[in-house]
């Protein structure tokens, strides 16, 4: 397993560094299939945020893709909180895995998507579909029934450009906008 690590906006320690590949090392404990692991360091640039150490961690599994993001005022507690977010996510995935076999009395629909893992298991699949009309609306209009919702995407056909939308909250603060052909 290949474990990098790599500083963002700020300049680490080796030994920093060195406990991140350590305590990242151990997840393997957690889940076999681990592939690789990428680390991003960073420091949050606002002054008026008390915690500025921010750890990002990436793993590439035999199946899906794992991240976490956590934020502390020092390094330790920041790799701490994400060491403890990505156990938590391995072990719903290894569940995921283990629980796939038991369920394939399950009807599927055509329109399922399924991942599939080593021997062509299914690792996971879409288990509710949700149907709806979408009528015509402006930009701030699906921003209001967003916030409505209290959802943190929003998906819309627009009544602007007769496309359709989606309309999501971004990590770093803001509304951000995709936009389809047709």
């Amino acid at each position: 397993m290949d474990i990098r690590v790599k500083a963002k906006n700020t300049e680490v320690t080796e030994a920093v560094k060195e406990t991140a590949a350590t305590k990242l090392a151990k997840l393997e404990r957690y889940f076999r299939g681990l592939l690789d692991i990428e680390v991003e360091l960073g420091e949050e640039r606002n002054p008026r945020v008390s915690r500025r150490q921010v750890v990002e961690v990436t793993i590439r599994t035999k199946g899906p893709l794992v991240r976490a993001r956590a934020a502390a005022e020092d390094w330790a507690g920041a790799l701490d909180m994400v060491v403890d977010k990505l156990q938590r996510q391995l072990e719903k995935v290894k569940g995921r895995i283990v629980e796939a076999p038991r369920h394939h009395s399950s009807p599927i629909s055509p329109n399922s998507h399924l991942l599939e893992g080593e021997e062509g298991e299914p690792l996971s699949r879409v288990v509710r579909v949700k149907r709806f009309e979408l009528k015509p609306m402006t930009t701030e209009e699906a921003i209001q029934e967003m916030e409505l919702l209290g959802h943190d995407f929003f998906f819309f056909r627009s009544s602007e450009t007769g496309r359709y939308a989606v309309l999501y909250r971004r990590r770093a603060g803001g509304l951000g906008l995709i936009e389809g052909s047709g």
